[in-house]
């Protein structure tokens, strides 16, 4: 289409006339009240009246203007994409006054996927492509609804010439995720960011290895150096948690390594941050838990006497647990305070149960009502010691945190040495380094030239910053677009002849990732931050919120209203003033709350009846899987019509979402599976832990071990043999001997034994890449055409992608290790990968995804069955228990391993953060809920626990209840609906052509011929027999035996080119230059020998004029066999050929006859080639053996 596109605009009639213009723009700046300079400023259709303001067309062209800074709001489904597109467009269209529009690469768009920045970058192209070759009435049309107004004839004619320009632009339009911006500046300015210029970006298995080696490196440091701060850190993080806990520490550590040095870089070194904890926990540096309960025991901190007396009536009680009490708090006080150091523990028990939760009762009611002085005294007491302990607490966790952060910066910074040695930088060190670089820091040092330098020529290069997806952007990406940025707006920057400006999309409402430090306050904190800058360069500044959803109908969007303008919602950032309209409000409608899914209640047996009958009571979880799966499949058969497509729905239709991938999505896969519905399984993937993968793998390692008996029971079992479980379970049973011993024995498994032995075998050369290409192409036991077909015939089609990324895997792995089986083996299974599927389009088949994974979708029909929840969880904590300064708004880290050992400031940091993780909750659902564009499903299924009240099925329950257009059925379900008004405005156009299946033709299924033989053309100086054994060099009975052959070699190749009367003058000279070390005699006598054989009149023609040396020689023989080589010395006359090859350091045969057959083939492979040229010519062949040296004829 391109070349077509190209084509037409160089040979239609406008090309002379569509001239770059590339002169220095002329002055653009559009000032905040001199709007009559704008263009169509005076078109009536461009006036904002009351009327037009909540259009939404003239909304997104109010967004899309190129005169003005804009910070778009734009809920969801309101068109943003489109949005981005028009700005782009109409900012590389012209201007008024013969102002051109902007250079393609002065325009930088940043997405927050590579997805969104290729799904932008098709649709301008597309577009721009459509604009070239449309004719002029469709596309002066286009350009009006673009601009609001008819085009000037000057914007048309460059509107044809737009896409050759961009395609003409180096490196075409810069549309690209923020890293990839990064990465870009940095190569530009590698010397500057202080890294190696041609550096690589690792991939997130890359960067996970060479973690996983730095973090070894630091262990086995620790293990030598005992007595070191590292090694001690280490033990005593160690000796506080499990060894799973220690593992996703230290995962999470490795995660935020931006963090972890920009902490120590504000404080000095460790010694400085602990410090600096220990000032905010407000407790004595080096102080630890056997100081504070050592000075807690001393007599003057507590009321000695009033405890005794506690005691003495806590004994006197009749009660059995006052009466413990008293043993506690007594033996306790009787002890010296070097003795209750040690007993402190159990005198706690006087006050706090075994949990240490205080206890409800310190004495019993008789005791207490007679001596209430007394009982306070002990609640006095108990108050003490919890203070003590939240001081223990503190104490303990300063430490620990200290001693986390050591042990992580010496990772970190172990890790950042070897990916210096690598010259390789991960995803985070494209985003510091940048930031690094823009703020004027270059390997720990501040430079204040180097800032300027690189943001003047980043400054030359760019116009225009379109920003997408803003609410996604966390603050160092964010000091990144404002390093860049306000160069627009400041100095020369903002007073140059060309406008410049900044356009920032996004909806707070959407801010999903705070795992990646992204928050709804940082996306108002820059909206605040462009609106003063820019203000106060006298530019324009334009705020416009879109809320007319071309996506989602009426009944959907009035549900998502009901919800968040509830108590409790309406608080939460963006949702204070919550109101949707819908653009598709005449088509039909559909939200449905269905009733809870429960546990099945099952009656309990007779304690006396026997157990042998298994009862299988079913889950919520899973009655609610199958009820979905159920309803799917009825609307399928029964055709149930999707209105606004005017057909009947198909699973390509239906998306569901869940909160998080638990064992739920696998019931539901399976249920779906069941009733063959097809269904494209999770969108994130754990590579080892797919079916096909271990599989394949299981085949590596039993040719590796075939001793292994488990790895071969799996194998044997698996889709590429597919033995039943009977039949393995008779061979294995009673064997004597390895499994693989009692397969060789058994007569029926001949084709396996033949299958597996040859890939036992390969795997002896083959590469991994090869070898898993093998076992999916070659036929197996279960299949005769391939190991794929078997594979896809057991597991389906699901198993394709976990085969793709394996064998991607096997590439990568290929590229920067030794390419051996079994170091695949171990790199496959140290690594954790997952892998994301991506899932735009359904491809015919139900999608199941997270509410994260579905940002950006949509779908006709969304079921969201995930909607209860038993507990708060901090978003990116998943049970890990380090607060970060960003998330607690505190300058230091905290971690406290185990909540018995949290304290009041870690408490409320630890809450504030669930208060956010509740927002952050509520808006996943208003995601979730703006997924759907004709019919939303609600339910849900009741799990072990009690749920929250605050779960997304209460917060849609209440809001539909409180409708007066919702109706609940006898069957429980709410529901809110609109008819369809108008005619459907999703029927597609375009007839289905209907395809019959036919049969696949045989060869498809058969090997691909062999090529001639052979592939390559043989070398006859190099055959494929067994040449006879070189002599040995250190021969004893001639130490220069192999020098002289390779001297005599050399001779007779040069010295026929020099004239006959100095042929013995050169080969002097060549002999006592480069055979000096040789005896004379044996110099001179291998003069003589060259010299007879040159000097032989029968020889002579060979070594006179017109006689070639080191001739090269190709043809086919026999007509099929294609032969390339070299002729060492070959003369041609008239009619005779001669052919010769020198023979090196070979034991030369005393007669002819003996000469060995390889070398008769060589010099028959040389005559039959010859022979096709010269067919009248007497050819003779000769070896000259330089072991000699002599010529001997060789008879064919």
């Amino acid at each position: 289409m391109i070349t077509s596109i190209w084509s037409a605009l160089k040979n239609g009639p406008h090309w002379k006339t569509i001239i770059p213009d590339r002169r220095p723009h002329k002055m653009e700046k559009m000032h905040k009240n001199n709007n009559a300079d704008h263009i169509g400023a005076n078109d009536p259709k461009t006036q904002i009246t009351p009327s037009r303001e909540t259009d939404p067309n003239v909304l997104q062209r109010n967004a899309s203007d190129p005169f003005a800074s804009v910070w778009v709001s734009a809920s969801a489904g309101t068109g943003k994409t489109k949005v981005l597109t028009d700005r782009v467009l109409r900012l590389l269209l012209p201007r008024a006054e013969g102002i051109s529009g902007t250079p393609a690469h002065k325009i930088l768009c940043l997405t927050f996927t590579k997805a969104a920045a290729s799904e932008m970058a098709l649709r301008i192209n597309k577009t721009l492509a459509e604009w070239a070759v449309m004719d002029e009435e469709q596309l002066n049309k286009k350009l009006d609804n673009l601009l609001g107004r008819a085009p000037r004839h000057d914007e048309t004619l460059a509107a044809r010439k737009l896409f050759a320009d961009v395609i003409d632009t180096p490196g075409s339009l810069k549309i690209m995720t923020l890293h990839s911006f990064c990465q870009s500046i940095l190569g530009r300015f590698p010397l500057e960011a202080g890294i190696t210029p041609n550096f690589s970006v690792l991939d997130e298995s890359g960067s996970r290895e060479i973690m996983e080696q730095a973090r070894m490196q630091v262990y086995k440091r620790a293990a030598n150096e005992r007595a070191s701060p590292l090694a001690q850190a280490l033990n005593n993080i160690a000796l506080t948690i499990s060894e799973d806990q220690f593992s996703n520490l230290l995962m999470e550590l490795s995660k935020e390594k931006t963090q972890i040095e920009t902490i120590l870089g504000q404080n000095w070194d460790i010694n400085g941050l602990y410090t600096k904890i220990c000032t905010a926990l407000n407790i004595k540096p080096g102080l630890n838990a056997e100081q504070i309960i050592r000075n807690a025991c001393l007599d003057k901190n507590f009321a000695m006497n009033d405890l005794r007396e506690a005691g003495r009536v806590l004994y006197e009680s009749d009660k059995s647990s006052d009466q413990k009490s008293a043993a506690y708090l007594l033996d306790w006080l009787d002890e010296a305070p070097e003795g209750r150091v040690s007993s402190f523990d159990r005198y706690k028990l006087a006050y706090f149960t075994k949990e240490n939760q205080p206890r409800a009762k310190l004495m019993t009611n008789t005791p207490a009502e007679k001596n209430p002085i007394l009982l306070d005294v002990m609640e006095q007491e108990r108050d003490r010691l919890l203070d003590i302990n939240d001081q223990i607490n503190r104490a303990t966790c300063a430490a620990l945190t200290r001693d986390l952060m050591l042990l992580g910066s010496e990772i970190i910074q172990r890790y950042t040495d070897l990916k210096k040695t690598h010259g390789v930088l991960d995803f985070d060190d494209l985003i510091s380094l940048t930031t690094t670089l823009l703020s004027g820091g270059i390997n720990g040092r501040q430079i204040d030239l180097m800032p300027s330098w690189v943001l003047y020529k980043l400054d030359q290069g760019l116009d225009h910053i379109l920003i997408d997806e803003a609410q996604d952007t966390n603050p160092e990406q964010w000091t990144i677009i404002k390093a860049v940025a306000e160069e627009f707006f400041a100095g020369m920057g903002a007073q140059d002849d060309v406008l410049r400006t900044i356009f920032t999309v996004g909806d707070e409402k959407q801010s999903i990732y705070s795992f990646q430090r992204a928050s709804p306050e940082e996306f108002e904190t820059m909206r605040a931050h462009f609106d003063q800058v820019i203000n106060a360069a006298n530019l324009k500044w334009s705020n416009v919120d879109l809320n007319t959803s071309f996506r989602s109908t009426r009944s959907i969007l009035e549900a998502v209203d009901l919800v968040f303008q509830q108590d409790g919602l309406k608080q939460d950032p963006g949702f204070s003033q919550t109101h949707h309209v819908s653009f598709r409000s005449a088509q039909a409608g559909l939200i449905e709350l269905w009733p809870l899914y429960e546990n099945e209640n099952i009656e309990k047996p007779d304690p006396w009846d026997p157990p042998i009958t298994i009862t299988d009571a079913r889950s919520g979880a899973s009655l609610c899987a199958e009820g979905v799966a159920n309803t799917i499949q009825k609307w399928i058969e029964t055709g149930d019509i999707l209105e606004s497509h005017g057909r009947p729905i198909e699973p390509g239709d239906i998306m569901i979402l869940v909160r998080t991938r638990t064992a739920f999505v696998n019931q539901l896969i399976r249920a779906l599976k069941t009733r063959q519905i097809p269904v494209a399984g999770h969108d994130r993937m754990v590579l080892n832990e797919q079916l096909a993968v271990q599989d394949l793998m299981a085949l590596i390692e039993f040719c590796l071990l075939p001793t292994d008996d488990l790895t071969l029971a799996c194998l044997l079992k698996s889709p590429l043999i597919g033995l039943a479980e009977e039949d393995l379970y008779t061979l294995a049973v009673d064997r004597d001997g390895s499994l693989w011993d009692a397969v060789l024995k058994d007569e029926s498994l001949k084709n396996s034994i033949s299958y597996l032995n040859s890939f036992i075998e390969d795997a002896h050369h083959m590469h991994p890449f090869e070898f898993l290409s093998a076992a999916l192409a070659r036929p197996c036991p279960a299949d005769h055409i391939s190991g794929l077909r078997a594979i896809k015939s057991r597991l389906g089609s699901d198993a394709l992608d976990p085969i793709d990324e394996l064998l991607n895997a096997a590439l990568r792995f290929e590229e920067d290790h030794t390419p051996s089986l079994q170091n695949f083996i171990r790199w496959q299974k140290s690594g954790s990968a997952q892998i994301k599927r991506e899932m735009e389009e359904s491809g015919g088949q139900v999608r199941i995804m997270t509410v994260h994974g579905s940002k950006g979708l949509q779908a006709p029909i969304v079921i969201m069955p995930d909607t209860v929840r038993t507990g708060r969880q901090v978003p990116g904590q998943s049970g890990k228990r380090l607060l970060w300064p960003h998330k607690t708004g505190m300058d230091i880290p905290i971690w406290s391993p185990r909540k018995d050992m949290d304290f009041d400031i870690y408490t409320n940091a630890y809450n504030a953060l669930e208060k956010k993780a509740d927002q952050e909750y509520r808006r996943l659902l208003y995601v979730a809920m703006t997924r759907a564009e004709e019919r939303l499903y609600v339910t849900g299924y009741k799990p072990k626990y009690d749920p929250l009240d605050d779960s997304w099925y209460n917060y849609i329950q209440s809001a539909l209840k409180a409708s007066p257009a919702a109706q609940e059925d006898e069957d429980g379900i709410l529901r809110l609906l609109n008819k369809r008004e108008k005619e459907p405005d999703k029927r597609s156009k375009v007839n289905k052509t209907e395809t019959h299946a036919t049969a696949a033709p045989a060869w498809l299924f058969q090997p691909a011929p062999a090529e001639p033989s052979p592939p390559q053309p043989l070398v006859p100086s190099r055959p494929s027999g067994n040449e006879p054994a070189a002599l040995s060099p250190l021969q004893a009975t001639n130490k220069n035996r192999f020098r002289r052959g390779n001297i005599t070699h050399k001779l007779l190749q040069f010295l026929p080119d020099i004239q006959a009367p100095l042929r013995t003058e050169t080969a002097e000279k060549f002999l006592n230059r480069f055979a000096a070390d040789i005896e004379e005699p044996v110099r001179k006598s291998i003069l003589h020998e060259c010299m007879n054989i040159m000097n032989d009149s029968r020889f002579a023609p060979l070594f006179g004029p017109g006689s070639r040396a080191e001739v090269p020689i190709t043809g086919l023989i026999h007509g099929r066999e294609l032969i390339s080589g070299q002729i060492d010395r070959l003369y041609i006359d008239e009619k005779n050929i001669w052919i010769i090859d020198f023979k090196t350091n070979r034991p030369p045969p005393t007669d002819a006859k003996d000469i060995p057959d390889i070398y008769k083939n060589q010099m028959r492979a040389y005559h039959d080639t010859l022979r096709q040229i010269y067919p009248t010519h007497a050819i003779h062949c000769g070896l000259i053996w330089t072991d000699g040296p002599f010529l001997m004829p060789v008879e064919l």
